[in-house]
């Protein structure tokens, strides 16, 4: 019987102890170059055979497009299996691989996104970004950019504060509740002028909507509400202020920072209120960036997870000699050159020639 995506019979401790341990074995070091922030801020990481992962994601999930039996075989993996003989009840077993679900889609060849990385908003850190691999169209749902949102009493989302968890906090203006985001559609990044939109679906479910044409290579941004950055976005640091040379842009020191991978100015992180526009508000305080999600590195290079502009096939950059860990990891995984993910028609001979797990 096919998984329903939109159950909701989740608290934020099941959820947040599902999306810690599916982060930590399905995206961190596979198709992000990074650690995601997790839910408990105690969590160690469980991972061990990372090649078996990656085996499985390549051979069953990517080739064979076959989800049920990739959980399988995940749930055959020690600590994989360990946290889901821990589960109380069959019930929460099915939540376990439902939430498992929503991570293995982004593999699948016709998702039309990857995960990426960028120090654009926190420039310390690396958090994650969503890049378009395939053109995605105004007006279209953007497949497996979802999530889950678990209801919050006043009292929890208080608690997460004080822990320093508020990064995926948000309050739904449709129905007036505060919930706690989870899975893929908790990725996207802030723009003045976003390419999409946060929107509900069912009782807790999430999605998000293109809401111009959005190109290969391109962020897929949404949009927060006006003082996310202080007051009118008065530090915001996204691409359309970059463009235009303002808000936290606006001055010499951060102009053209994030085109220079010479430049070793780093900022320190602000607090800030994820506050997501539409359906979606969060006014409680953040400590990480837009996404929430940041790798552990106190030194990071601008861009260092990006892809580099040659990889769009525009003309190459004479100066950089950058090699593109991004493209190389889709190779990895996917067997073909970046954004290609699968053969084009029966008369697409070439033969997938992947890089070496590493």
């Amino acid at each position: 019987m096919a998984l329903s995506l939109n159950t909701p019979r989740l608290s934020v401790q099941q959820l947040g102890a599902y999306n810690d341990i599916l982060t930590d074995t399905l995206i961190d070091n596979i198709c992000y170059k990074g650690i995601l922030r997790k839910y408990c801020d105690t969590y160690c990481s469980a991972s061990g055979d990372q090649q078996s992962v990656i085996s499985i994601l390549r051979d069953v999930v990517i080739r064979e497009s076959d989800l049920p039996g990739a959980e399988s075989q995940l749930l055959e993996l020690p600590s994989l299996k360990r946290f889901s003989e821990s589960l109380n009840s069959a019930v929460e077993k099915d939540d376990f691989r439902r939430h498992m679900r929503r991570y293995l889609s982004i593999y699948l060849p016709d998702c039309p996104f990857e995960i990426s990385g960028t120090n654009r908003y926190v420039m310390k850190t690396h958090e994650a970004t969503i890049i378009a691999r395939k053109v995605i169209k105004a007006g279209e749902e953007i497949k497996y950019l979802s999530g889950i949102r678990a209801i919050l009493t006043e009292e929890e989302a208080k608690d997460l504060i004080r822990r320093g968890r508020g990064f995926s906090i948000v309050e739904s203006t449709r129905n007036q509740t505060t919930s706690y985001l989870f899975g893929p559609a908790g990725l996207p990044n802030h723009d003045c002028k976003p390419n999409a939109r946060l929107t509900s679906t069912g009782t807790t479910g999430m999605k998000i909507i293109a809401i111009t044409d959005i190109e290969i290579g391109k962020e897929i941004t949404v949009g927060y509400q006006p003082d996310y950055f202080g007051d009118d976005n008065c530090e915001c640091l996204c691409k359309t202020c970059e463009v235009s040379c303002r808000n936290g842009w606006n001055s010499e020191d951060r102009i053209g920072f994030h085109r220079s991978p010479e430049v070793s100015l780093r900022y320190d992180s602000q607090e800030r209120h994820e506050k997501l526009d539409d359906v979606l508000s969060t006014p409680l305080n953040c400590t990480s960036g837009p996404s929430g999600h940041l790798t552990s590195a106190s030194d990071v290079e601008p861009v260092a997870w990006a892809h580099l502009d040659r990889c769009f096939g525009f003309a190459p950059d004479p100066v950089s000699t950058h090699f593109c860990s991004i493209c190389e990891n889709h190779r990895k995984l996917y067997g073909y050159k970046w954004p290609k993910t699968k053969r084009k028609s029966r008369r697409d001979n070439e033969e997938r020639v992947y890089s070496v797990i590493s």
